[in-house]
């Protein structure tokens, strides 16, 4: 929900939609 890129390899496909988008 954060507008920054996550930095952190998280395998949480809702925190890494902004900045992963898959």
């Amino acid at each position: 929900m954060e507008p920054q890129p996550n930095q952190e390899p998280q395998p949480n496909a809702e925190a890494t939609t902004a900045s992963h988008p898959l």
